[in-house]
């Protein structure tokens, strides 16, 4: 379930099935690696962007709402992003060390 090092974006898709609203195995994946493998940095749009790093290889990696969807905040993109761009989007004095 790991980030691979080829990677730089998973993007969740919402199926809908039986009345009910699910997330697909990429959705499921993005959830359990900001639940149990990144690290929160910052925030911005009122939380519906917000900044994490992989401590396993130092790459900031963003997640954002691409496509709203109702009430909801829609299915979830994850995508590596720039250092510098990082730091201008979410106001950053300094930015954490990688580890």
């Amino acid at each position: 379930m790991q980030l691979e090092a080829h990677e730089t974006e998973l993007e969740g898709v919402w199926q809908f099935k039986d009345g009910r609203v699910r997330g697909d195995a990429t959705e499921k994946r993005i959830n359990w690696l900001t639940m149990n493998s990144l690290k929160r940095i910052a925030f911005t749009n009122g939380g519906y962007d917000m900044l994490y790093q992989d401590p396993s290889d130092g790459r900031y990696w963003e997640l954002t709402f691409p496509h709203p969807q109702g009430f909801g905040e829609g299915p979830r993109r994850l995508c590596v992003i720039e250092k510098s761009a990082a730091v201008h989007k979410y106001n950053l004095r300094q930015m954490p060390e990688s580890q």
